[in-house]
Protein backbone atom coordinates (compact mmCIF):
# COMPACT_ATOMS: atom_id res chain seq x y z
CA UNK A 1 0.00 0.00 0.00
CA UNK A 2 1.42 3.47 -0.94
CA UNK A 3 0.80 6.56 1.23
CA UNK A 4 0.30 9.43 -0.73
CA UNK A 5 -0.68 11.72 1.77
CA UNK A 6 -0.85 12.24 5.45
CA UNK A 7 -3.02 14.57 7.78
CA UNK A 8 -3.09 14.69 11.46
CA UNK A 9 -7.08 15.01 12.52
CA UNK A 10 -9.02 14.69 16.08
CA UNK A 11 -10.36 11.97 17.38
CA UNK A 12 -14.11 13.72 16.38
CA UNK A 13 -12.83 13.72 12.70
CA UNK A 14 -11.09 10.27 12.56
CA UNK A 15 -14.55 8.81 13.86
CA UNK A 16 -16.64 10.31 11.40
CA UNK A 17 -14.14 9.42 9.13
CA UNK A 18 -14.38 5.60 9.64
CA UNK A 19 -18.15 5.87 10.16
CA UNK A 20 -18.86 6.92 6.35
CA UNK A 21 -16.63 3.98 5.79
CA UNK A 22 -18.61 1.25 7.50
CA UNK A 23 -21.04 2.35 5.22
CA UNK A 24 -18.91 1.82 2.20
CA UNK A 25 -17.27 -1.44 3.20
CA UNK A 26 -16.47 -3.84 5.80
CA UNK A 27 -13.77 -2.38 8.25
CA UNK A 28 -10.23 -4.04 8.98
CA UNK A 29 -9.60 -5.48 12.16
CA UNK A 30 -6.95 -2.66 13.52
CA UNK A 31 -9.88 0.18 12.24
CA UNK A 32 -12.95 -1.63 14.04
CA UNK A 33 -10.57 -1.53 16.82
CA UNK A 34 -9.84 2.34 16.32
CA UNK A 35 -13.98 3.12 15.79
CA UNK A 36 -14.88 1.35 18.67
CA UNK A 37 -12.09 3.16 20.76
CA UNK A 38 -12.98 6.54 19.18
CA UNK A 39 -17.18 5.99 20.28
CA UNK A 40 -15.97 5.45 23.73
CA UNK A 41 -13.49 8.25 24.03
CA UNK A 42 -14.72 10.67 21.17
CA UNK A 43 -17.61 12.86 23.16
CA UNK A 44 -17.14 16.10 21.68
CA UNK A 45 -18.91 17.28 18.93
CA UNK A 46 -17.25 17.84 15.46
CA UNK A 47 -17.69 21.58 15.47
CA UNK A 48 -16.79 22.54 19.22
CA UNK A 49 -13.64 20.25 18.52
CA UNK A 50 -13.12 22.30 15.33
CA UNK A 51 -14.04 25.76 16.87
CA UNK A 52 -11.39 24.71 19.87
CA UNK A 53 -8.37 24.44 16.72
CA UNK A 54 -9.00 27.29 15.49
CA UNK A 55 -8.99 29.32 18.79
CA UNK A 56 -5.49 27.38 19.78
CA UNK A 57 -4.29 27.71 15.75
CA UNK A 58 -3.97 31.48 17.24
CA UNK A 59 -0.91 30.69 18.69
CA UNK A 60 1.76 30.41 16.21
CA UNK A 61 4.17 28.26 18.65
CA UNK A 62 1.68 25.50 18.66
CA UNK A 63 1.93 22.59 16.21
CA UNK A 64 -0.86 20.96 14.54
CA UNK A 65 -0.22 17.94 16.19
CA UNK A 66 0.14 20.03 19.95
CA UNK A 67 -3.52 21.38 18.80
CA UNK A 68 -5.24 17.64 18.26
CA UNK A 69 -3.32 16.56 21.09
CA UNK A 70 -4.83 19.53 23.07
CA UNK A 71 -8.43 18.97 21.81
CA UNK A 72 -8.38 15.17 22.01
CA UNK A 73 -7.26 15.05 25.48
CA UNK A 74 -9.37 18.28 26.73
CA UNK A 75 -6.57 18.50 30.16
CA UNK A 76 -8.28 20.20 32.74
CA UNK A 77 -5.57 22.26 34.74
CA UNK A 78 -1.99 22.90 34.02
CA UNK A 79 -0.17 19.71 35.53
CA UNK A 80 -2.22 17.47 32.92
CA UNK A 81 -1.33 19.81 30.55
CA UNK A 82 2.29 19.20 31.17
CA UNK A 83 2.20 15.37 30.79
CA UNK A 84 0.91 16.35 27.01
CA UNK A 85 4.20 18.29 26.55
CA UNK A 86 6.16 16.37 28.66
CA UNK A 87 8.10 14.96 25.68
CA UNK A 88 7.98 17.54 23.32
CA UNK A 89 10.86 20.29 22.76
CA UNK A 90 8.26 23.36 22.80
CA UNK A 91 8.73 25.15 25.74
CA UNK A 92 5.13 27.20 26.89
CA UNK A 93 5.26 30.35 29.18
CA UNK A 94 2.59 30.55 31.99
CA UNK A 95 0.92 32.88 30.13
CA UNK A 96 0.26 30.40 27.11
CA UNK A 97 -0.86 27.72 29.54
CA UNK A 98 -3.35 29.65 31.58
CA UNK A 99 -4.27 30.65 27.38
CA UNK A 100 -4.79 27.29 26.16
CA UNK A 101 -6.78 25.91 29.21
CA UNK A 102 -9.36 28.97 29.18
CA UNK A 103 -10.08 27.95 25.26
CA UNK A 104 -10.90 24.59 26.46
CA UNK A 105 -12.71 25.51 29.43
CA UNK A 106 -14.61 27.83 27.89
CA UNK A 107 -15.70 25.50 24.98
CA UNK A 108 -15.76 21.72 27.37
CA UNK A 109 -17.87 23.00 30.71
CA UNK A 110 -21.04 21.95 29.49
CA UNK A 111 -20.24 19.09 27.83
CA UNK A 112 -17.98 17.71 30.73
CA UNK A 113 -21.02 18.80 32.91
CA UNK A 114 -23.15 16.00 30.75
CA UNK A 115 -20.33 13.40 30.41
CA UNK A 116 -19.68 13.57 34.45
CA UNK A 117 -23.36 13.34 35.12
CA UNK A 118 -23.83 10.67 32.93
CA UNK A 119 -20.47 8.46 34.45
CA UNK A 120 -22.03 9.12 37.34
CA UNK A 121 -24.97 7.41 37.07
CA UNK A 122 -23.56 4.59 35.43
CA UNK A 123 -21.21 4.58 38.14
CA UNK A 124 -24.31 4.33 40.81
CA UNK A 125 -25.98 1.50 38.59
CA UNK A 126 -22.49 -0.97 38.13
CA UNK A 127 -22.42 -0.65 42.22
CA UNK A 128 -25.72 -2.07 42.57
CA UNK A 129 -25.33 -4.71 40.32
CA UNK A 130 -22.63 -6.24 42.63
CA UNK A 131 -21.39 -10.22 41.56
CA UNK A 132 -22.12 -12.29 43.88
CA UNK A 133 -20.87 -16.10 44.42
CA UNK A 134 -23.45 -18.89 45.01
CA UNK A 135 -20.35 -21.20 45.91
CA UNK A 136 -16.95 -21.09 47.35
CA UNK A 137 -13.32 -23.24 48.26
CA UNK A 138 -11.96 -23.24 51.81
CA UNK A 139 -8.40 -21.77 51.22
CA UNK A 140 -7.82 -22.18 54.81
CA UNK A 141 -10.17 -22.53 57.94
CA UNK A 142 -9.45 -21.80 61.50
CA UNK A 143 -11.68 -23.36 64.67
CA UNK A 144 -10.86 -20.55 67.01
CA UNK A 145 -10.59 -17.84 64.78
CA UNK A 146 -7.61 -14.99 64.33
CA UNK A 147 -6.55 -12.34 65.63
CA UNK A 148 -8.53 -8.99 65.18
CA UNK A 149 -11.54 -11.09 65.89
CA UNK A 150 -13.92 -10.07 68.69
CA UNK A 151 -14.62 -13.19 69.85
CA UNK A 152 -13.41 -16.77 69.14
CA UNK A 153 -15.64 -18.27 66.61
CA UNK A 154 -14.81 -20.92 63.53
CA UNK A 155 -13.73 -19.09 60.64
CA UNK A 156 -12.62 -20.05 57.02
CA UNK A 157 -11.11 -17.69 54.59
CA UNK A 158 -12.58 -18.95 50.86
CA UNK A 159 -12.70 -18.37 47.28
CA UNK A 160 -15.75 -17.43 45.50
CA UNK A 161 -16.17 -20.35 42.29
CA UNK A 162 -17.18 -17.53 39.15
CA UNK A 163 -15.96 -14.32 40.48
CA UNK A 164 -12.81 -15.49 42.36
CA UNK A 165 -14.22 -13.60 45.92
CA UNK A 166 -12.25 -13.55 48.50
CA UNK A 167 -14.38 -13.67 51.45
CA UNK A 168 -14.42 -14.77 55.16
CA UNK A 169 -17.16 -16.86 56.60
CA UNK A 170 -18.31 -17.90 60.18
CA UNK A 171 -18.99 -21.96 60.56
CA UNK A 172 -21.81 -22.73 62.39
CA UNK A 173 -20.93 -24.48 65.99
CA UNK A 174 -19.97 -28.33 65.68
CA UNK A 175 -19.26 -28.24 61.86
CA UNK A 176 -15.40 -28.64 60.98
CA UNK A 177 -14.39 -27.49 57.09
CA UNK A 178 -10.60 -28.75 55.19
CA UNK A 179 -8.94 -26.99 52.58
CA UNK A 180 -10.77 -27.08 49.13
CA UNK A 181 -13.71 -28.09 50.39
CA UNK A 182 -16.62 -26.53 48.18
CA UNK A 183 -19.00 -24.62 50.44
CA UNK A 184 -22.61 -22.89 49.73
CA UNK A 185 -22.71 -19.47 50.63
CA UNK A 186 -25.57 -18.46 48.42
CA UNK A 187 -28.69 -16.49 49.56
CA UNK A 188 -30.66 -19.76 50.33
CA UNK A 189 -30.07 -22.14 53.25
CA UNK A 190 -25.91 -22.98 54.32
CA UNK A 191 -25.83 -26.26 55.57
CA UNK A 192 -22.18 -25.39 57.59
CA UNK A 193 -21.89 -21.49 56.49
CA UNK A 194 -23.45 -19.59 60.04
CA UNK A 195 -22.82 -16.05 57.79
CA UNK A 196 -20.65 -13.97 55.84
CA UNK A 197 -18.14 -11.58 58.02
CA UNK A 198 -17.72 -10.23 54.80
CA UNK A 199 -15.04 -9.71 52.27
CA UNK A 200 -11.43 -9.40 52.49
CA UNK A 201 -8.28 -8.15 50.97
CA UNK A 202 -5.17 -10.72 49.71
CA UNK A 203 -3.26 -9.26 52.05
CA UNK A 204 -5.88 -10.50 54.80
CA UNK A 205 -5.24 -13.93 54.23
CA UNK A 206 -3.93 -16.47 56.10
CA UNK A 207 0.00 -17.38 54.66
CA UNK A 208 -1.76 -21.07 54.23
CA UNK A 209 -4.25 -19.56 52.65
CA UNK A 210 -1.66 -17.90 50.09
CA UNK A 211 0.00 -21.25 49.35
CA UNK A 212 -3.51 -22.68 48.51
CA UNK A 213 -4.79 -20.07 46.53
CA UNK A 214 -3.23 -20.98 43.21
CA UNK A 215 -3.89 -24.39 43.23
CA UNK A 216 -7.71 -23.53 43.65
CA UNK A 217 -7.52 -21.24 40.85
CA UNK A 218 -6.26 -23.28 38.32
CA UNK A 219 -8.20 -26.35 39.52
CA UNK A 220 -11.38 -23.85 38.21
CA UNK A 221 -9.70 -23.03 35.26
CA UNK A 222 -9.58 -26.37 34.35
CA UNK A 223 -13.03 -27.35 35.70
CA UNK A 224 -14.71 -24.93 33.10
CA UNK A 225 -11.93 -24.29 30.32
CA UNK A 226 -14.28 -23.42 28.02
CA UNK A 227 -14.90 -19.72 30.10
CA UNK A 228 -11.33 -18.62 29.90
CA UNK A 229 -11.10 -19.97 26.33
CA UNK A 230 -14.11 -17.48 25.67
CA UNK A 231 -11.64 -14.67 26.32
CA UNK A 232 -8.68 -15.71 23.87
CA UNK A 233 -11.22 -16.17 21.14
CA UNK A 234 -13.39 -12.27 21.85
CA UNK A 235 -11.24 -10.00 23.93
CA UNK A 236 -10.39 -6.91 22.18
CA UNK A 237 -8.42 -3.33 22.50
CA UNK A 238 -8.68 -2.03 25.75
CA UNK A 239 -7.17 1.39 24.11
CA UNK A 240 -5.60 2.04 20.99
CA UNK A 241 -2.52 1.33 21.85
CA UNK A 242 -3.46 -2.01 24.29
CA UNK A 243 -5.31 -5.22 23.83
CA UNK A 244 -6.98 -6.97 26.39
CA UNK A 245 -4.38 -9.55 25.84
CA UNK A 246 -1.77 -7.99 26.58
CA UNK A 247 -3.13 -7.91 30.26
CA UNK A 248 -1.64 -11.92 30.65
CA UNK A 249 1.55 -12.32 32.04
CA UNK A 250 3.82 -13.31 29.24
CA UNK A 251 1.90 -11.78 26.02
CA UNK A 252 3.57 -9.28 23.88
CA UNK A 253 3.27 -7.91 20.73
CA UNK A 254 4.60 -11.14 19.10
CA UNK A 255 1.82 -13.81 20.85
CA UNK A 256 -0.82 -11.24 20.64
CA UNK A 257 -0.90 -10.88 16.81
CA UNK A 258 -0.11 -15.13 16.50
CA UNK A 259 -3.34 -15.25 18.66
CA UNK A 260 -5.67 -12.78 16.47
CA UNK A 261 -4.43 -14.08 13.24
CA UNK A 262 -5.20 -17.79 14.48
CA UNK A 263 -8.32 -17.01 15.90
CA UNK A 264 -9.67 -15.72 12.67
CA UNK A 265 -9.44 -18.64 10.71
CA UNK A 266 -11.21 -20.53 13.90
CA UNK A 267 -11.78 -20.45 17.23
CA UNK A 268 -9.45 -22.28 19.78
CA UNK A 269 -11.50 -25.14 21.09
CA UNK A 270 -9.09 -25.94 23.70
CA UNK A 271 -6.18 -25.01 25.76
CA UNK A 272 -4.03 -27.89 23.93
CA UNK A 273 -5.54 -26.07 20.59
CA UNK A 274 -4.63 -23.01 21.75
CA UNK A 275 -0.78 -24.27 22.38
CA UNK A 276 -0.61 -26.11 19.23
CA UNK A 277 -1.57 -23.13 17.09
CA UNK A 278 0.54 -20.67 18.35
CA UNK A 279 4.26 -21.78 19.24
CA UNK A 280 5.88 -20.71 21.83
CA UNK A 281 2.99 -19.34 23.19
CA UNK A 282 3.53 -19.69 27.58
CA UNK A 283 0.83 -22.28 29.82
CA UNK A 284 -2.41 -20.73 29.47
CA UNK A 285 -3.44 -21.85 32.10
CA UNK A 286 -1.20 -20.50 34.11
CA UNK A 287 -0.78 -17.17 32.74
CA UNK A 288 -4.37 -16.76 33.59
CA UNK A 289 -3.93 -18.28 37.10
CA UNK A 290 -1.27 -15.43 37.63
CA UNK A 291 -3.80 -13.17 36.18
CA UNK A 292 -6.32 -13.51 38.70
CA UNK A 293 -4.04 -13.21 41.43
CA UNK A 294 -2.81 -10.01 40.09
CA UNK A 295 -6.24 -8.25 40.21
CA UNK A 296 -6.92 -10.07 43.90
CA UNK A 297 -4.24 -8.09 45.07
CA UNK A 298 -5.31 -4.77 43.23
CA UNK A 299 -1.86 -4.28 41.17
CA UNK A 300 -3.79 -2.91 37.88
CA UNK A 301 -6.65 -0.29 37.47
CA UNK A 302 -7.75 -2.98 34.53
CA UNK A 303 -10.19 -6.13 35.34
CA UNK A 304 -10.72 -9.14 33.53
CA UNK A 305 -11.52 -11.88 35.56
CA UNK A 306 -11.94 -10.29 38.93
CA UNK A 307 -15.05 -7.15 39.16
CA UNK A 308 -13.94 -4.42 40.82
CA UNK A 309 -16.15 -3.96 44.49
CA UNK A 310 -15.87 -1.41 46.49
CA UNK A 311 -13.86 -1.99 49.70
CA UNK A 312 -15.80 -1.33 53.06
CA UNK A 313 -13.97 -0.49 55.99
CA UNK A 314 -16.29 -2.69 58.82
CA UNK A 315 -17.68 -6.36 58.13
CA UNK A 316 -21.08 -6.70 58.30
CA UNK A 317 -22.87 -9.88 58.16
CA UNK A 318 -24.94 -9.61 54.85
CA UNK A 319 -23.71 -10.37 51.74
Amino acid sequence: MEIIDEKIVSWSEARRILEKKTKEKELGYEQKNALEHLKKYSKMPEKKVNDMIRELGKNERLKDRHVMNIVNHLPKDIDELNILFSNEIITLSEDDKKAILKVVSKLVNNLRYKINSQNTKETTMERKEIKKDEWAFVLDFLSHGHYGMERSQPVAQVLGDEYFSLLEIIVRENSTLKTQDKVYIGDGKREKVKYIRGRINFDDLTAAAKEELSYIIESLIEKRPEKFLNFFNKSGQITTRLHQLELLPGIGKRHLWAIIDERKVKEFDSFNDLKKRVPLLPNPEKMISKRIIEELQDRDKYRIFVPRIEKKKEFRRGY
